[in-house]
């Protein structure tokens, strides 16, 4: 018999009946996550109130002085997980994690959504280190935007996450980190292919001019030209799809301290679907079904921290912006459509005396601006969502660590709204945590 407490591999679920409040869980070796743990003695830290799990390491707990929250599940995929995949992009990185869900919204033209507890990929938020990335129009395409060389760890939250990340992330949040210029890799390349004459390339170097001053490039380039149908059905099974993708970011450490940030994306895709040879030079392929959607993209992000000189206060300022240009053929229609984004977050933290009750406090604003043409018609929409937020937190080190935040958000097309965050996190031996909170 071994003794386990409540963990990060624990997958939780609450139950919110008053006569039979529990968490059901799943208990997994740490070395060996395939490998569930049976006989483990599962408890509230401090009392004799526990379980024990079945063959299967399955468990089921009942909470403890009747708490009532839902559950929050916060896992990493690190360098080592994405190095499993050898071709890949932000979809595709799941693929060696049962954590998220992800699946065709659209099998013709490729497009893919992740779902969280059981809900559709819109009421997930994915960011780019904490700035917008995936939202709007590069919604259904946009996972395939990020190449997995480019990618240090993600970040993977179930059910609501930080407020200072803004109200998007219902179900959950996906928070990508990019290799740093400051970390150990000064020149990356790779190059894949495989029989459906389906290429990859990527080039990712830093340059560091001082100390302080220092530089990163990455490249990426696909291309997917072969034609497969092997269903037979004269649909392709994928889309062909050629893409050029640049980023260039750099860093710039003060001597006072703080850190600063500056960079931009460039990216160019051409995705061709539909029947077998309608893209084709033959004049028979006129009543053939096509499908052409032509993305180009440019972004710029910033970012500067300022440390005070009381122990533990800092200012962040977030700020970033995007244009979103997509000229598109769907058979004979054909959608064109440019959508400008800006956002602005300014982040302070702060304690109250010490590190047992710190905080996090700012504003943030969002600004959107859509210009749509459906053959004829045209679609314009424009949104700005002004939003304060504040977090609390209480730690206690190796027993309690507590977070609530709240955030007040205006949107000019559908008005205020509120979002709270109370989260409560228990610290157990061995480093080990569970979250639950709503």
């Amino acid at each position: 018999m071994r003794n386990t407490f409540l963990g990060a591999l624990l997958l939780l679920s609450v139950l919110s009946h008053a006569s039979g409040n529990s968490i059901k869980g799943v208990v997994k070796e740490k070395a060996n996550p395939d490998q569930p743990v049976a006989g483990a003695n599962i408890y509230w830290a401090g009392t004799s109130h526990g379980t024990t799990t079945n063959s299967n390491g399955e468990f089921e707990l009942a909470l403890h002085n009747n708490s009532t929250m839902d559950a929050v599940q916060t896992t990493k995929v690190t360098t080592a997980e994405l190095q499993k995949a050898a071709c890949c992009n932000l979809s595709e990185s799941f693929e060696t994690n049962a954590s998220v869900d992800v699946s065709f919204s659209d099998a013709i033209t490729g497009a893919k959504q992740i779902k969280m507890l059981g809900l559709a990929g819109i009421y997930v938020q994915t960011i780019s280190e904490n700035t917008p990335s995936v939202r709007g129009m590069a919604s259904p395409y946009g996972l395939g935007y990020i190449p997995g060389s480019w990618m240090e760890s993600i970040q993977i939250s179930k059910g609501t996450s930080s407020v200072s990340n803004g109200y998007e992330a219902v179900t959950g949040q996906i928070n990508v980190e990019f290799k740093k210029t400051h970390g150990t890799e000064l020149l990356h390349l790779n190059m894949y292919g495989n029989d459906a004459l389906k290429t990859e390339a990527n080039f990712n170097y830093t340059h560091r001019f001082t100390d302080s001053v220092m530089t990163t490039i990455f490249v990426h380039g696909e291309n997917q030209s072969k034609e497969i149908d092997l269903n037979g059905d004269n649909f392709l099974d994928l889309p062909n799809v050629k893409q050029i993708n640049v980023m260039n970011r750099w860093n710039f450490i003060p001597k006072n301290g703080g850190h600063r940030e500056a960079g931009f994306k460039i990216l160019d895709e051409q995705r061709l679907t539909g029947q077998v040879g309608a893209f084709s030079n033959n004049n028979d392929n006129s009543n053939l079904y096509g499908i052409e959607i032509g993305t180009r993209r440019y972004e710029v992000f910033a970012k500067n921290g300022i440390l005070f000189e009381k122990p533990g206060t800092s200012l962040g300022i977030q700020l970033s912006g995007s244009y979103h240009n997509q000229k598109s053929v769907y058979g004979a229609k054909s959608y064109n459509g440019k959508q400008y984004n800006g956002y602005v977050n300014m982040i302070y933290m702060g304690n109250f005396g010490s590190d047992l009750h710190s905080y996090k406090t700012g504003a943030s604003l969002m600004a959107d601006s859509y210009n749509e043409l459906l053959n004829e018609a045209t679609f314009l929409h424009d949104e700005l969502v002004p939003g304060v937020f504040f977090e609390y937190n209480y730690h206690l080190p190796n027993k309690l660590n507590v977070l609530a935040g709240i955030r007040t958000d205006h949107s000019t097309v559908f008005g205020t709204f509120v979002t709270p965050h109370p989260c409560q996190m228990e610290h157990h031996q061995l480093a080990n945590m569970a979250c639950i909170g709503r």
